[in-house]
């Protein structure tokens, strides 16, 4: 994870808006935990969303396309 609070609060911002439209798709309940990679600070928000799409795919939780 990223060392400054600057870095960790964007990630989770970039995090929690690729999330919100693929939410409604997942079968509930379903909880979710991710760990950010110190190089996530400098990823654009479009690789994070498809990084996070790629994942919840292989983790078999339902159509995640948009």
């Amino acid at each position: 994870m990223a060392a400054r609070a600057v870095d960790r609060n964007r990630i989770e911002r970039r995090v929690r808006e690729a999330l919100r439209p693929l939410l409604a798709r997942l079968q509930s309940p379903t909880v979710l935990v991710f760990h950010a990679k110190r190089e996530a600070a400098e990823a654009s928000f479009a690789d994070t969303k498809k990084d996070i799409k790629t994942l919840l795919g292989r983790a078999g939780l339902g159509d995640t396309t948009l």
